[in-house]
């Protein structure tokens, strides 16, 4: 019985360990994804500066609200700063209505143009990414892997849906807890170790204690000592 829960739990781990592999690739496709999302995200906003400069220096003479653009490096900051940069771009889209001189700028018809270049660049990566997360959360639903799947530190991962600042919110909060993955092993292979070494531990008692029976009979019982091979030999040729 032991011996069959034994191949049983061995069975699990092996099917676990393979699954996870595979669900780590997929995961690993889905944060390449979110990499080139940031990079992209980080493009606007640099961008989304220049063009609020340049909006700022024709509207001197009047009002111009400028929207303050966070430039700290980081996740958490890259998704802050492209959520403000949407505003800005607002911002001189209407400078762009009321100042003409702006409008016909070359410098801001080049940025406006490089601005539409990253907003389908980032469509585009939205899109791939997406894809990736449909690929990772799908086996990740289904059974018996959604039951041990957050014990192995693997989480859904967030489409990215909209602009708005719940599901840009998400995107900063996907990971896989690598760690937990460790951890299982080693306590794992702990308790290998530990139940090799009570098995071991026990047969040698066995033998030990078989031994101790033996020899505790053969005091008893002198007639049945076991006799050297040479006087059993010249005991048989006597009884032939």
């Amino acid at each position: 019985m032991l011996d069959f829960l034994a191949l049983v739990v061995i069975v699990v781990a092996f099917l676990m360990v393979k699954n996870y592999n595979r669900l780590k690739l997929l995961a690993e496709a889905v944060t390449e994804g979110l990499a080139n999302i940031f990079s992209t995200m980080q493009k606007v906003t640099d961008l989304a500066n220049k063009l609020q400069e340049i909006a700022s220096t024709y509207s001197k003479d009047e009002q111009f609200t400028m929207v303050s653009i966070s430039k700290e490096s980081g996740t958490d900051a890259i998704v802050d700063g492209y959520r403000d940069s949407l505003e800005s771009l607002k911002m001189v889209n209407l400078a762009a209505q009321r100042f003409p001189d702006l409008k016909a700028s070359g410098v801001y018809k080049d940025l406006m143009s490089g601005m539409v270049a990253l907003q389908n660049e980032l469509g585009t990566r939205r899109e791939a990414y997406n894809s990736c997360v449909r690929n990772y959360n799908s086996p990740l639903k289904t059974f018996p892997t959604f039951l041990y799947a957050p014990m192995l530190g693997l989480q859904e991962a967030p489409y990215w849906q909209s602009d708005d600042p719940e599901s840009l919110g998400k995107l900063k909060e996907f990971k896989t807890d690598d760690e937990r993955i460790r951890q299982i092993v080693a306590r794992m292979g702990s308790n290998v170790k530990q139940g090799a070494s009570t098995v071991g531990a026990g047969v040698l008692d066995m033998t030990r204690q078989g031994a101790q029976t033996v020899k505790a009979k053969v005091s008893e019982n002198p007639a049945v000592k076991p006799q050297p091979l040479a006087e059993e030999a010249e005991a048989r040729e006597e009884a032939t």
